[in-house]
């Protein structure tokens, strides 16, 4: 008895006995059901592997302009996605199309809405509908596919379609509902009323939204998780527009678990403040002009460049589409930046230098653990993000398998962590950004203060290239004159070429934390990083609207009109 006892507490807490699930429990009972009639209703094309994915989100959300609730809702909704795979491990549905037929929706997958209440016969229902659409969707593809692999060239990596992975049973209570924003529609009004005193501004916004999401998972490996999250998340936007016709703006976000995490009033005022001043001097600022020289990103836009360029890379699916540029496929153990950098990504990591990070969960949309993925270490490659796809070089998954509802899901970023083992103080990287400018002879360089996302082309069919779009850039001076600020700017290159060029590193840390979009859809993410400097970077002139500022003031700043002054 003794060690039957010992052995029950050694498992993981993955392992032990879960309580009734009534959403949990009506799927599983749907998915047996379905995996015992499918797997003998088509011999031909055998379905063998079969999973549900259920998402319950439960948000309030409020918005104010110019200290006017603008804005408010509350509502709870449910999705189930059906993954059927018909064949085998080695050869299915999902594997890739070269030929004629390769344009569709493979990276679709069969998804619907669910019965908020938890009445098996409606959940059930909903299950059975999807999964028998599913099936067939999956059948035809496998069809397409079988074919296409025997009338076409070898592919350069055959590894199998889907990886064979621990089954992991989970089960944790469900969170309780968002909370009445209660004093936060004051604080938001009062907030929001700040932008009345700056007449350039042509839109202000500030946005509350609180979520908590439940998730159930089953599949015929016999996986059986439920669990969940809640994030609450505070936007302030600010826009304004130049004599030009080129739109600017400036935000700012935070992303905790509660509302009791959000900062103070005082502090968020004066956020509201600075991005104001800041979006002043840019409408002011001149235009930016084609650059290619150093330059230093600072910590947060640092973060934003790696997940743009190098992250995006390395999700291990790109190294085996034939479509794809496969840019580090075959560089496991080369440099691809600099010796003193490595990095990681983890989405078992909740914060990170006081920050909460907005990538972390406990299992990814495939049911695997979230682990932690090496990537890079001291400047060579040593990873890749891995879903249940497996590739030559990497044929297990990580938990990377990501997606939004009616996507399939692949491997995705999470928490992205760039880390130097040398730097130097932040403070100091002016002083060598103005060091490296008079060793090339540089009159100046730029200062790349805030990054709010942008683009990178992956596959082969066009240039392996990229382009980010910064918000806040300065203009150095070698000399030693003031920083400027400057607009219109893209930031353009080959990843190859950029991060080798990487010459020194800051001590701080840097977090963005937002959503990012693939083919899998959109899914929250992070990404953290010290400050970095470039011993080159090349700029571009950025996109312009045609569209004029407002020919009239906004009525609050227009003196004939009476009682409206901030």
């Amino acid at each position: 008895m003794l060690a039957v006892l010992l052995a029950a507490a050694l498992l993981p807490s993955s392992s032990r006995a879960q309580p009734p699930d009534p959403v949990l429990d009506a799927l599983s009972a749907e998915l047996r059901r379905s995996v015992k009639g499918l797997r003998m209703a088509e011999p031909g094309t055998p379905l063998y592997y079969l999973s549900y994915q259920a998402v319950e989100t439960r948000a309030r959300s409020l918005s104010a302009i110019l200290g006017s609730l603008h804005e408010e809702s509350e509502g709870v909704s449910r999705t189930l996605d059906v993954d059927a795979r018909v064949g085998s491990r080695a050869l299915d549905n999902t594997h890739q199309i070269k030929g004629a037929e390769s344009a569709g929706h493979e990276d679709a997958s069969a998804a619907g809405e669910l019965p908020v209440d938890d009445e098996p016969r409606a959940l059930r229902q909903a299950a059975w509908e999807l999964t028998d659409r599913a099936f067939k969707e999956a059948q035809s593809r496998y069809t397409k596919a079988a074919a296409d692999k025997a009338v076409t060239a070898d592919e350069a990596d055959d590894s199998a379609d889907f990886s064979a992975e621990a089954p992991q049973r989970w089960s944790e209570p469900a969170l309780p509902a968002p909370p009445d924003p209660g004093p936060w529609r004051d604080r938001l009004r009062r907030l929001s009323s700040g932008a009345a005193r700056y007449p350039f501004l042509v839109g202000s916004n500030a946005a509350l939204s609180l979520e908590t999401r439940r998730r159930w998972f089953a599949d015929s490996d016999g996986a059986a998780l439920a669990d969940g999250d809640a994030v609450v998340r505070l936007d302030v936007a600010l826009t304004a527009r130049t004599t030009g016709g080129m739109e600017l703006d400036r935000s700012a976000s935070w992303s905790e678990p509660s509302l009791d995490r959000l900062p103070p009033e005082e502090e968020l005022a004066a956020v509201l403040t600075r991005l104001a001043e800041e979006l002043g001097e840019l409408v002011r600022a001149p235009d930016a002009v084609p650059y290619q020289g150093p330059a230093v990103f600072g910590s947060t836009a640092a973060a934003v460049l790696f997940h743009e360029i190098l992250g995006h890379r390395l999700e291990g699916h790109r190294q085996k589409l034939e479509s794809e540029g496969q840019t580090f496929a075959k560089k496991l153990g080369q440099p691809v930046t600099a010796e003193f950098l490595s990095v990681y990504d983890d989405p078992s990591l909740r914060a990170l230098g006081g920050r909460a990070l907005s990538g972390a969960y406990r299992f990814d949309d495939e049911g695997q653990p979230g682990r932690r993925a090496q990537l890079v270490k001291d400047g060579r490659l040593t990873g890749f993000l891995m879903s249940r796809a497996p590739i030559a070089a990497a044929p297990r998954s990580n938990g990377h398998g990501r997606r939004s509802s009616g996507r399939r899901a692949v491997a995705r970023m999470a928490n992205l962590v760039v880390e130097a083992s040398r730097t130097v103080p932040a403070k100091d990287l002016r002083a060598l950004l103005r060091a490296e400018l008079k060793r090339q002879d540089k009159p100046w360089g730029l200062w790349f203060e805030d990054i709010e996302g942008g683009y990178t082309t992956t596959t082969r069919d066009a240039n392996q290239a990229f382009e980010v779009q910064p918000k806040l850039v300065y203009r150095v001076w070698a000399d030693g004159r003031p920083d400027e600020p400057v607009h219109g700017v893209d930031i353009v290159g080959t990843p190859l070429a950029s991060f080798m060029k990487i010459v020194a590193a800051g001590d701080d840390l840097g977090v963005f934390n937002g959503v990012c979009g693939a083919e899998s859809g959109w899914v929250p993410v992070s990404a953290s990083a010290p400050s970095l400097l470039f011993s080159e970077i090349e700029v571009e002139k950025g996109r312009k609207d045609a569209e004029r500022p407002p020919l009239l003031p906004a009525p609050h700043h227009d003196p004939r009109v009476k009682g409206l002054r901030p």
